[in-house]
């Protein structure tokens, strides 16, 4: 479990600085490994986003989200990717979820972090 949390961080690193291709041949080596969905998506997520690849997220995540209960990261990056897809109607919609339902502090600073940016 532990090579699965470094082998992550490592493919976030690689994200944040432009190795989004190095960064996609570790989530491939993660897929078999016992990380969380939630986390493996996130780390898609993140290197879709990297790529400005939004529509690639909603695709990823929009089914998910909507059937998984536990609001995280992941919910986030979707409210994310329709703001970005000027969908705000959407955006904001998750994102009043997440602030109001998710005990995940992370997830709901980055909620109030897409208002701001919505301008709501």
């Amino acid at each position: 479990m532990e090579l699965s949390k470094v082998l992550a961080e490592i493919a976030i690193q690689g994200v944040f600085e432009g190795m989004v291709s190095h960064s996609k041949v570790i989530i491939g080596f993660l897929e078999n490994e016992p990380i969380s969905e939630t986390a493996k998506l996130s780390l898609l997520s993140l290197v879709l986003m990297s790529e400005d690849n939004y529509l690639g997220v909603v695709e990823l995540l929009e089914t998910w989200c909507e059937q998984e209960t536990t609001l995280d990261t992941a919910h986030a990056y979707l409210a994310l990717a329709y703001w970005q897809l000027a969908r705000t109607e959407q955006a904001v919609q998750w994102c009043h979820r997440i602030i109001t339902e998710s005990s995940d502090t992370t997830t709901q600073t980055l909620a109030h972090e897409i208002l701001a940016q919505v301008g709501t």
